[in-house]
């Protein structure tokens, strides 16, 4: 356990990798919960890939609190309950490809964070999309591993229409940003 003093999501994964000793760094949320081969499957991946990819992360699928999903949500309401899933095989992405991964499943080489400034602490949403995209924008490659499987917790209290309202508000705020840069 580590103190980081500052508030803030960026705040803490950067602590994470000033302190890691590792070459590899992975992130998850304190609601997701590991699948059982989740290490063995993203190491396999990065020697495997070995230079040719900067971060890679996979799958994260639902734990529905309360039992199961509603009728009405199909994948379009994926993204602000950061559930991903493209499918079975494994998908390299460049700044072209426009894919990104979410911050409840992602790993990175160390040295990319640090070269990089490590994660934007100005921004209070979207730091996963933003990490990546910079690291796309230096020209470095991002890799989909479909078997580095995360089961992310969602509570009921994060289906109801006022949570996508406010979640879909502020990744509008968020786009507004990424275009004008």
């Amino acid at each position: 356990y580590v103190f980081e003093k500052n508030a803030g999501i960026s705040y803490a994964r950067n602590k994470g990798v000033e302190i890691a000793s590792g070459n590899i760094v992975s992130f998850t949320d304190d609601d997701c919960l590991l699948d059982e081969e989740f290490l063995n499957n993203l190491n396999k991946a990065f020697v495997t890939y070995g230079d040719n990819i900067s971060f890679a992360g996979g799958k994260i699928f639902p734990c529905w609190e309360g039992g199961h999903a509603p009728d009405w949500l199909d994948q379009f309401f994926w993204g602000p309950l950061a559930l991903l899933d493209y499918g079975d095989e494994y998908i390299t992405f460049d700044i072209a490809t426009y894919r990104h991964l979410f911050g409840a499943n992602f790993s990175f080489k160390k040295d990319i964070l640090t070269d990089l400034g490590g994660f934007d602490v100005s921004k209070t949403v979207s730091q996963d999309i933003a990490i990546c995209r910079r690291i796309l924008k230096a020209g470095r490659i991002g890799l989909y591993v479909p078997d580095v499987i995360i089961h992310h917790r969602i509570p009921e209290k994060r289906l109801k229409p006022q949570y996508f309202y406010d979640w879909f508000y502020k990744r509008g705020r968020f786009y507004e940003h990424v275009l004008e840069s």
